[in-house]
């Protein structure tokens, strides 16, 4: 949710201004995340008083001290445009402590973009927190959840500490300066400070810590939420080559650049090098270096309690007790080696280029997700034909006028898939050596919140066909509520699109305490559930910016069916079944792109829509799941009421709404084994003057031909029953794209919504 951007330049000269426009820049990628207030720290130009820094001399040089600049702090409730008025107002009333022309050669920048969780939006509840309000000792940024905040705030008001806002996270600066306190005129470094403060912290989070005490560092730690750190080039190696392209105040010096958030998209502009901080990593910038370092947190339960009994009878903590020499000793981090990993990502990914929006341009992209999400995983047979596929008029003869024209198949661009063997089959190379495991499972138990619940539920029917295993049904939060029995013959599969979702996450690992094989399906390589899951298959759709997930749901969807597919890759009675669907796979991005070609008719039929205050979506079978997702985009992005309902279940309670001013979509397309089911349908809620939207393929006749008859009717090309919710969903998304341009309502970042829940409900 909340969104975490930090700069670091070591010995590379950056005037304070455009530090600042870097910070912003880099909150500005991470919007999507949802937000409602922002801020940042930078170093200003007026001194921390000596008195305040006498206390840190065993742990910053003499020369330092005499120049250690205070922290200054600038937020702003609402938009980022809100806060660069609020720091070019700092500017212009404080020309004499804080200059934006002043050039800095090494600095330390943090910032935040800030959703409401504990107290309302407001300048005093935005991030960064701080320590206290005279010197910004301590200045921290944070995403997540304290949840022992009331224990820790009762503790520190004891101490004389006076809170300013009604955040959980004002309790880590105030901590940070109590502990620090405590260690006046002992050695301890930053991030071994850091470490004290994590043990008294309960909940999920990632901070970031800046101080004047440990001038020109930063420490960063994790439990729970993401964070990555964009390694800079540098222009100084180990061995002393130095790079002269980049520029250095110190000639004799190495110059390094870092940066740290909990989204790629801020970093990626700046540098492809990323380390993905692990559960219980602690990163600590100093001295144009970079070290990561590792603490496991306590298994015990009562360990926070015990603690804070040790902190409020004045005793050290385990970790801070000093050795005879004056040094502290034992549960410290260790260091470890992260190795960077390279982005796959594209700046071009992040931007909007020429559409309005980000959802839209996601939803145009999904022909190239689509492929991308197959790429590499298909090997076709030497005699696969592509039977769905658009169709097309050419004239016959001469073409000239009067002709007759004749059907034939349209020879698009196919992907270079391998051919050659006997039949086609999938390479899924993350779930090769566990296909045997799961096909023995007892049942298969999807887990997920939201848009991956529901290409879950698109893809039950056919995994369900083709493995032979019961499949169950699990939202995250749901099954954490009920702690739903799972033994160890269950494999459980994970769906997020973030690979971050709090309840999804906290779902694995109660089912890999249960010792069940935990399947992870996600876009984000390097995420926790990436990481914890036992195997699993990267979805590689791409960035995906705008809040409501579009080609990230279209994309599980053909995953899981691939997913099924190689489960059911050595049954001789699902040759056929199975060849008939990889030959739909390779022509679906096609059919899609043909699909979006619906757009302007989807645009004239929002027009007729965009005053209405409610809207159901029938659909039944494989169709169920496109029900729901566009009935959630509708009510994600319009914030009009809508609901998907099972078909099967209309005349349970549903029928009583219909009228002749309630719109409804059905959603009625031949390659459905319900087919027949749904035309019924049809013709129910006509007998009742429903207010009828049909959705049907191409090759429906008879509903084509009774197209008067109907409010609206929406055509799609056809392709196979499983995929066909992947055609489906496009118009209606769509549909709630336009239906949102025209409510005048913000496309990419509705309200109280963000793209990554990082905290559990």
């Amino acid at each position: 949710m909340c969104g975490i951007f930090a700069y670091y330049n070591w010995n590379v000269p950056r005037e304070r201004r455009a530090i600042l426009q870097l910070l912003v820049k880099g909150l500005r990628r991470l919007e999507y995340r949802g937000y409602d207030s922002a801020g940042l720290s930078v170093d200003g130009d007026e001194n921390v008083p000596a008195a305040t820094l006498n206390a840190v001399s065993n742990n910053t040089s003499p020369s330092k001290l005499q120049s250690v600049r205070k922290s200054v702090v600038i937020k702003e409730q609402g938009k980022i445009d809100h806060l660069e008025a609020k720091i070019n107002e700092t500017f212009t009333e404080n020309p004499d402590t804080f200059d934006a022309e002043v050039l800095v050669g090494t600095h330390c920048g943090i910032a935040h973009t800030r959703w409401a969780t504990h107290g309302p939006p407001a300048p005093r509840n935005s991030h960064p927190q701080t320590s206290d309000s005279i010197n910004n000792e301590f200045v921290v940024v944070h995403n997540g959840i304290i949840t022992n905040h009331r224990e820790l705030r009762a503790f520190l008001t004891k101490q004389g500490f006076q809170f300013e806002s009604d955040t959980d996270t004002e309790v880590v600066p105030k901590l940070a300066k109590y502990l620090f306190s405590r260690i006046q005129g002992k050695r301890m470094l930053f991030r071994e400070l850091v470490v004290e403060v994590m043990r008294h912290l309960d909940g999920a989070f990632a901070l970031i810590f800046k101080s004047v005490h440990y001038p020109n560092e930063l420490v960063a730690c994790k439990r729970g939420s993401p964070l990555i750190l964009g390694v800079g080039e540098t222009s100084s190696n180990d061995d002393g080559e130095r790079d002269e392209k980049r520029p250095r105040l110190d000639s004799s010096l190495r110059s390094a650049e870092y940066y740290l958030s909990s989204d790629a998209a801020a970093v990626v502009e700046h540098t492809k090098r990323v380390i993905v901080l692990e559960e219980g990593d602690i990163v600590h910038l100093r001295d144009g270096k970079h070290g990561v370092y590792h603490t496991k947190r306590s298994s015990n339960s009562n360990d926070h309690a015990t603690l804070l009994k040790r902190l409020e009878s004045g005793a050290n903590s385990p970790a801070s007790e000093s050795t005879a020499d004056g040094n502290h000793a034992s549960a410290m981090p260790l260091e470890v080696v992260r190795e960077a990993q390279v982005l796959r990502m594209e700046v071009e990914q992040i931007m909007k280029g020429e559409y309005d929006h980000f959802m839209l341009k996601e939803i145009f992209e999904q022909p190239d997700s689509l492929l991308n999400s197959m790429r590499g995983r298909i090997e076709l047979s030497a005699s696969s034909v592509f039977s769905h596929v658009p169709t097309e008029e050419i004239a016959d003869g001469t073409g000239g006028p009067g002709k007759k024209t004749t059907p034939k198949q349209v020879r698009f661009n196919v992907p270079s898939f391998p051919r050659g063997l006997d039949k086609p089959r999938i390479v899924l190379g993350g779930l090769s050596e566990h296909l045997n495991t799961m096909n023995r499972s007892r049942r298969l138990m999807f887990v997920g919140c939201g848009t991956s619940f529901h290409a879950a539920v698109a893809a039950r029917g056919f995994i369900e066909e083709m493995a032979e295993i019961p499949v169950d049904l699990q939202l995250a939060s749901d099954l954490m509520d009920r702690q739903c029995p799972i033994f160890r013959e269950d494999t459980c599969i994970f769906l997020s699109q973030s690979g971050e979702t709090a309840d999804t996450l906290q779902a694995l690992r109660y089912a890999k305490a249960r010792g069940a094989l935990c399947v992870g399906v996600t876009n984000t390589v390097g995420s926790a559930i990436a990481r914890e899951t036992d195997c699993g298959v990267y979805i590689h759709c791409g960035a995906e910016i705008g809040v409501a997930s579009t080609k990230a749901y279209t994309s599980q969807i053909v995953v899981l069916t691939m997913i099924a597919l190689a489960m059911a890759a050595n049954k001789n009675d699902k040759a056929a079944r199975s060849e008939e669907v990889i030959n739909a796979l390779v022509s679906l991005p096609e059919i899609v792109r043909k699909a979006l070609q619906l757009d302007k008719h989807i645009q004239s039929l929002a027009k007729e829509l965009y005053e209405e205050q409610s809207l159901l979506v029938f659909g039944r079978g494989y169709n169920y799941s496109t029900s729901l997702e566009a009935a959630l985009k509708v009510k994600e992005l319009a914030y009009m009421h809508s609901e998907g309902i099972n078909a099967g279940e209309m005349k349970h309670g549903p029928l009583a709404l219909i009228d002749s001013n309630l719109p409804v979509i059905v959603v009625c397309t031949k390659t459905d084994a319900v087919y027949p089911k749904m035309v019924s349908v049809i013709e129910q809620l006509r007998a009742r003057q429903a207010r009828l939207i049909v959705l049907c393929t191409e090759d429906d006749e008879e509903l084509i031909s009774q197209k008067d008859k109907f409010a609206s009717l929406i055509i799609v090309p056809s392709s196979v029953d499983i995929l066909q919710p992947v055609v489906n969903i496009v118009p209606l998304q769509l549909l709630s794209y336009h239906l949102t341009v025209l409510r005048e309502f913000d496309v990419d970042q509705p309200r109280n919504l963000a793209k990554s829940v990082t905290v559990t409900e």
